[in-house]
């Protein structure tokens, strides 16, 4: 079973990095066939929170790697920010990272190493000619003869992977409970 892992690395403006405009205009990046598939970016005046995903086979890849989680994300970095004249982003080779962590899901006992990726198009599909396209969200979301519900980021289709994903299926659980109820 393949799981997943997050990194986070924190950069300061005009220290670690130069202030690109992409650091302004972007918020989230999909690196399909990277080994951090999306990257996560906060921002306030003087620093860059970057957050990066790692899934499935990646995460082999960088527990076996000889090169650190570190500088393979900043490697990563380097290559998606890197200007279109071949300019880099990092005021040095190598940014003297204000803080970096890796967190792997699959050592966490609670998680048992789950994780929900949003990925374009994944799961596609009709039922009995049904002209709404659905995901596997949706079947996950989908109660058990109107007695078990469930919820959880999984199963919101709207958004995933984050808390408020969550909540807003829970919520969308509990109503599915009431209205149960009142048949």
């Amino acid at each position: 079973m393949f799981s997943g892992m997050k990194a986070h690395i924190l950069l300061r403006k005009d220290v670690d990095v130069y202030n690109s405009p992409l650091f302004k205009e972007t918020d989230l990046f999909f690196c399909p066939k990277s080994l951090f598939a999306q990257v996560w970016l906060q921002r306030n005046e003087d620093t860059i929170f970057i957050t990066g995903f790692v899934v499935g086979e990646a995460r082999e890849k960088i527990l076996s790697s000889s090169v650190s989680a570190e500088d393979l994300f900043l490697d990563q970095l380097q290559r998606i920010f890197q200007t279109e004249s071949g300019n880099i982003i990092f005021i040095e080779s190598k940014p003297s990272c204000s803080a970096f962590d890796l967190y792997d899901w699959s050592s966490d006992e609670f998680i048992g190493g789950l994780y929900s990726s949003p990925s374009i198009n994944a799961g596609w599909h009709t039922i009995n000619e049904c002209r709404t396209p659905l995901t596997c969200r949706d079947d996950l979301r989908n109660s058990i003869v109107e007695r078990i519900f469930f919820a959880g980021e999984h199963t919101n289709i709207s958004t995933c992977a984050t808390v408020q994903s969550a909540v807003e299926s829970g919520l969308v659980a509990a109503e599915q409970v009431l209205q149960s109820l009142s048949k």
